[in-house]
């Protein structure tokens, strides 16, 4: 094979359209561009892709006397996309971009000391099907640290070809060439599997085979290619709530049990948005911004160690310890306790302002000389508390967490996960900019649009799947959700569901979604914690009798020891509705 390319400078060249079309592709800072130049040599053009200002970065070289068109796409970390630059690079690789076609190679450049990170775009790769080639780059550093990889093992593994490469150097240059010139002839699909837990894969089976019944094959990747589409419904989201992605995953994350299926309804999203995102993390952000302008001129204030009291050292000790929580329970995979944990450290902050009163403390300026030390204190240790908070809600928020560093002046290397903990993130005397709400309320009128659109689409399907019946029309039924798996009579038998009186019904400290209630149940007391309380005040519903499953297992919630549990039914739109007898009936007695 031979690989030809002029060296010569000249004007601009037209890039020539070629009978192949490859595309480097990869994460930011992985070497990317420096093996483009390498190829392409002088053969390149700039330009930007059409309806957006990314810039679009296109060459080409000779191989075995053919042009080969060269495409060197913006960086990301995955093919989900969020910013610009990476939906950009998504619908190229997807050949959805307009006026460049799928590419008929995809080359993954792969940093050699970052292989944990960069191997996870390249796993999504290989799981939507594409012909990959890798190009595994900055080998010198691995070498110079006295490490190596076994690469044909390596290759072996993940089915395509793997090219050591020095990118400035040349290194491994040819070999490459020789690479894309053989799977350009010879396509080859990675072979690389990703193997999720038993749990998942049995879900994602049973999925795809309750969309088969009416007549769709799904893949594993189609489910992750139909979010990557315009008309997906995470588009559809971001067309009704834009610049609010981070919202949704907050929601789902929050929401989503370790043991079952995550369920979703707007009411939810709503009341966690409201309650949870705009009054607890955003408001206390907001004030702190506020007051710093207010009482502070605009600048981080001076920490005065003389006049720290035991509240101050309880903040800095509950930042210390969010740390810890946070990174355990993101290791144990534990992400909704994770989540928890730093809107906790925000509630106490809160609480921490609430009581410090700066407002108040402003008043005695004239009579107090430590009136401003005290106030400099209160709103130093809130702004270092806020930084922290960017670092932690990073891994769930990352949209939020710029948002942050934009407020903070900081760069985004302060979200690097060892700076939390920190207390000296925002420099002294550092002048900060007014502040920006990070968060908006969610209105009712948009949760019942929301609702109003699902059964339409509900409505819409049962339409295109289900022949008209000739016969006068009647209301259409709501749409049920899917039977669980059959059970013999001998263990549904097992349960004993019994009628009882709630007695006393109580909030649970630091669980929005928790009641905690006290049933009578016969001669017996019974404490059951439900997960209602965004759907009832607990003052409302002592007095009902309701229906428990009397002897489920005992399970801790936030440390009170649970009894049985609640049955409830649910509406459409995601209400819960408690199911009781529709008489009085004996306080124990059994349901039959």
């Amino acid at each position: 094979m031979k690989s030809n390319q002029s060296n010569n400078p000249a004007t601009e060249p037209e890039v020539p359209t070629g009978q192949h079309l490859i595309a480097l592709v990869g994460n930011p800072n992985a070497g990317k561009t420096t093996l483009f130049n390498s190829l392409t040599g002088s053969h390149q053009k700039v330009g930007n892709y059409a309806g957006v200002t990314v810039e679009k970065v296109s060459g080409y070289l000779k191989l075995d006397d053919e042009i080969v068109e060269c495409i060197d796409v913006p960086g990301q970390y995955s093919l989900s996309a969020v910013s610009e630059d990476e939906k950009v690079a998504v619908d190229v690789i997807e050949g959805r971009e307009k006026d460049t076609r799928r590419p008929d190679l995809l080359v993954c450049v792969l940093d050699a000391t970052n292989l944990e990170r960069n191997l996870y775009f390249f796993s999504q790769l290989a799981e939507a099907g594409h012909s990959v080639v890798v190009a595994m780059t900055m080998v010198d550093r691995l070498e110079q640290s006295g490490q190596a990889i076994d690469l044909p093992k390596m290759s072996n593994l993940l089915g395509v070809e793997i090219v050591p490469m020095v990118g400035h150097k040349d290194r491994g240059l040819q070999e490459l060439k020789d690479a894309i010139w053989r799977n350009l002839r010879d396509p080859r699909t990675a072979s690389f599997e990703i193997r999720f837990p038993d749990a998942i894969e049995t879900r994602v089976a049973a999925l795809r085979e309750r969309v088969a019944r009416v007549g769709i094959d799904f893949t594993k990747f189609d489910i992750r290619r139909a979010l990557l589409h315009p008309d997906d419904p995470f588009n559809s989201f971001l067309k009704d709530f834009p610049e609010m992605q981070d919202v949704l995953r907050y929601v789902l994350c929050a929401n989503a049990p370790e043991a079952k299926d995550n369920d979703f309804t707007w009411k939810d999203f709503q009341d966690r948005n409201n309650s949870e995102l705009v009054n607890i993390f955003g408001n206390y952000v907001n004030r702190t911004f506020v007051l710093m302008h207010k009482l502070c001129k605009g600048r981080v204030p001076q920490l005065h160690q003389e006049l720290m009291d035991d509240a101050d050292h309880a903040l800095i000790q509950a930042i210390q310890n969010a740390k810890t929580m946070v990174e355990s329970a993101i290791e144990n995979y534990k992400f909704r306790d994770a989540l928890f944990e730093v809107v906790d450290l925000a509630r106490k902050a809160n609480k921490y302002m609430q009581d410090k009163e700066p407002w108040i403390v402003a008043k005695r300026m004239d009579t107090d000389a430590t009136a401003q030390s005290l106030i400099d204190n209160c709103i130093h240790l809130c702004l270092q508390l806020t930084a922290n908070l960017a670092i932690l809600i990073q891994p769930f928020m990352p949209e939020t967490a710029k948002r942050l560093c934009t407020q903070m002046k900081v760069v985004d290397r302060m979200l690097q996960w060892e700076n939390a903990g920190r207390l000296d993130l925002l420099k002294v005397g550092y002048p900060l900019p007014a502040p920006q709400l990070l968060f908006r309320k969610v209105e009712d009128a948009e949760v019942t649009a929301q609702v109003e659109k699902l059964q339409n689409n509900l409505k819409a399907a049962t339409m295109n799947t289900t022949p008209a019946p000739h016969t006068e029309a009647t209301p259409a039924a709501p749409a049920l959700p899917e039977l669980k798996p059959e059970v013999a009579y001998d263990d549904f038998a097992k349960i004993d569901l019994r009628v009882a009186t709630i007695l006393k019904a109580e909030k649970v400290e630091k669980a929005d979604k928790l009641l905690k209630l006290e049933l009578q149940m016969g001669e017996e007391m019974r404490t059951v914690v439900s997960g209602i309380a965004m759907h009832y005040q607990p003052e409302a519903i002592v007095g009902r009798q309701v229906i428990v499953v009397a002897n489920l297992a005992p399970r801790k919630m936030r440390g009170i020891e649970s009894k049985g549990m609640i049955l409830m039914a649910q509406n459409a739109d995601g209400k819960l509705i408690f199911a009781a007898p529709t008489e009085a009936a004996d306080n124990g007695g059994e349901v039959k």
